[in-house]
């Protein structure tokens, strides 16, 4: 895997849109939007480039993101949900699952996790699972002191999977749906509304969730806090950040801006 900084310029000049995660990308240690990071998203904007946030976050969190952030729109819980704020300020809402399924959806997905909640004591549903429409998340280290451990992460998703669903971890949550669908497939939706191609779309992550975007987008990036994760990953990103998140968007941005500029 290459280092970012090594790009090369006729490949990104073709970049017309960001897709990125959120937590572990666009946050710091602390679980902060730094100063630059969030400068970094307008910079973005003010360059031409579209950008869409890919999270595993709440439906609840997408709405007020996709309202005053600098963002094109929000695929939220994991790809289950993407918003895209009209010119006349109407939120639209496209979804991977019909209404009738996303109903049953949840009623065996919180039998699932009530089984796992069991298991494993020290887990707990996510702080916003209040305000999510299509999935379910886990909390291993966001609230939770000390974190869950590695074993106990891998444990958690492979009950979700073998009860049926599909799961992931995020830096912060173990996310559980039904359905097959990821980040990529209402990304591709969202960017095909805006009039860009995934060939055109670059995609920036950090953890086994954002796997899937990987493998749909020709341009990905892993910033480098996802160094731990990459044995474990079948589908790796093309290039890694040195910065590790936010830090390592910002220089995704920078990487992006200074090759359009040489390009003009």
């Amino acid at each position: 895997m290459k280092l970012w900084r090594e790009a090369s310029d006729r490949d990104l000049r073709n970049i017309r849109a960001i897709v990125t995660d959120l937590d572990g990308t666009l946050t710091d240690a602390s679980g902060r939007v730094a100063s630059l990071t969030y400068a970094s998203l307008w910079a973005a904007r003010d360059a031409g480039l579209r950008v869409i946030v890919a999270t595993g976050r709440s439906v609840g969190w997408a709405d007020l993101l996709v309202r005053q952030w600098p963002l094109d729109g929000v695929i939220a819980e994991g790809g289950g949900v993407a918003l895209t704020l009209r010119a006349d300020g109407i939120i639209e809402r496209r979804y991977a699952r019909a209404e009738r399924q996303r109903a049953a959806d949840s009623t065996a997905l919180y039998r699932a996790a009530s089984e796992v909640l069991h298991q494993f004591p020290r887990a707990r549903l996510a702080a916003d699972q209040a305000f999510r429409e299509t999935d379910l998340a886990i909390d291993h280290s966001e609230e939770v002191r000390p974190p869950l451990s590695q074993k106990v992460r891998e444990a958690i998703t492979a009950h979700f999977i073998k009860s049926g669903f599909s799961a992931s971890a995020s830096s912060i949550h173990v996310n559980a749906h039904a359905g097959s669908y990821d980040k990529s497939g209402l990304s591709k939706k969202v960017l095909a509304s805006l009039g860009v191609s995934v060939k055109a779309a670059l995609y920036v992550g950090d953890a086994p969730n954002d796997e899937g975007a990987f493998a749909a987008f020709s341009h990905s990036v892993g910033v480098a806090n996802i160094a731990p994760h990459l044995p474990h990953l079948k589908h790796r990103p093309t290039f890694a950040t040195e910065g590790a998140g936010g830090a390592g968007f910002v220089e995704v941005v920078d990487r992006l801006r200074a090759a359009r500029s040489r390009g003009r």
